[in-house]
C-alpha cells in the first residue's frame, strides 16, 4: 500500500506507519482535549500486521500535523529519549489530504494536556498555595527538561499544549512532547531558555509572594533544574512541615544553651 494512501475498513481508517505496523483512527470525527487547551486529537490504536492479522493493538492518541509540523522528525525525536517524563511515540504516517501534505503522530494514550493547569480557575493554586497535583507536575517536567538537555535536546515551544498530562492508579504524571535538537553553539543559550520558559508557565497560575520570588530568581538565571523545586513556594504543606520539624530538631540538639560557670559549682 502507498504510504501516502489511506484504507477505510469496517468504519476504522488505516495508515501505514512504518513496515507492518499501522495506525488505526477509530473515529474520524476530532476529539477536543480538556479544557482549556486548543488541540484535537484522534482516537486510535497502533498494531503490527495488516487488517486481516488479530495482533493486538496498542491504544493511543493520534495527532493529525499541517506541513510546518513534521510527524517523521517529532517520532525520531521521541525515539531518542527513555524517561518517565517524556512520552513514548508509537509511530507515524504521512498522508495527501487535497493535495496538502498532513501527516499523523501517534503516542502513549491522554485526553488533558498541562493546559488544564496553568489557569488560574483551573484549581492549581488553592488559598494562595500550589496544590501537591500541581507541584508534582512541575516536578516532573523539571525531570523531562533536564534528561532533554543532557542528550542535546530543548522545548523552544514549551507551552501547556506540549506537556501530555496522565492520571493513572491514583497517580498523575507530565509527559513532554514535543521537542528539538539544540542547534551548533547554541546549546546553553537554547536550554537556559527553557528554565526561563518554565517560569512563565508558573506564573500564570498564581500571583503569590512566593511564586513571584520563584518566578523572578528563574528570571535573572539563578535557578534552573531541580534547585527549582526547593523554593517555598514549589514545597507541598507536608514539606513544609517536615522543614520546620527538622529545623527544630537541629536546634535541640546542636544549639542547646551551655550552662555558664556559676551553675557547674
Amino acid at each position: 500500500m502507498d504510504p501516502s494512501q489511506a484504507l477505510s475498513v469496517g468504519g476504522l481508517t488505516q495508515l501505514e506507519v512504518i513496515g507492518q505496523r499501522s495506525i488505526m483512527i477509530f473515529d474520524p470525527t476530532p476529539l477536543p482535549m480538556s479544557e482549556p487547551s486548543k488541540l484535537f486529537y484522534y482516537r486510535g490504536a497502533v498494531r503490527s500486521g495488516n487488517l486481516d492479522n488479530q495482533l493486538r493493538a496498542c491504544n493511543a492518541t493520534i495527532f493529525k500535523l499541517n506541513e510546518e509540523e513534521h510527524a517523521p522528525e517529532l517520532y525520531a525525536n521521541l525515539t531518542q529519549v527513555d524517561h518517565p517524563c517524556v512520552i513514548k511515540a508509537l509511530g507515524f504516517a504521512n498522508r495527501v489530504e487535497e493535495d496538502i501534505n498532513c501527516s499523523y503522530l501517534a503516542l502513549t494514550p491522554f485526553n488533558t494536556t498541562f493546559d488544564a493547569y496553568t489557569k488560574k480557575d483551573t484549581g492549581a493554586d488553592q488559598n494562595g498555595r500550589l496544590t501537591e497535583d500541581f507541584i508534582t507536575l512541575i516536578n516532573d517536567i523539571i525531570d523531562g527538561l533536564e534528561e532533554l538537555h543532557s542528550l542535546g535536546y530543548y522545548c523552544p515551544d514549551l507551552k501547556c499544549n506540549c506537556v501530555a498530562v496522565i492520571r493513572q492508579s491514583g497517580s498523575i504524571s507530565a509527559k513532554i512532547w514535543k521537542f528539538d535538537r539544540c542547534d551548533p553553539g547554541m546549546e546553553e543559550e537554547q536550554k537556559n531558555g527553557d528554565w526561563l520558559r518554565l517560569g512563565q508557565l508558573i506564573n500564570s497560575v498564581s500571583a503569590n509572594k512566593e511564586v513571584l520570588n520563584l518566578v523572578r530568581k528563574i528570571g535573572n538565571g539563578r535557578l534552573k533544574g531541580k534547585s527549582i523545586m526547593k523554593e517555598t513556594a514549589l514545597l507541598t504543606v507536608r514539606k513544609k512541615f517536615d522543614n520546620v520539624l527538622a529545623f527544630y530538631l537541629h536546634i535541640s540538639v546542636h544549639c542547646q544553651k551551655k550552662p555558664n560557670q556559676s551553675q557547674q559549682e
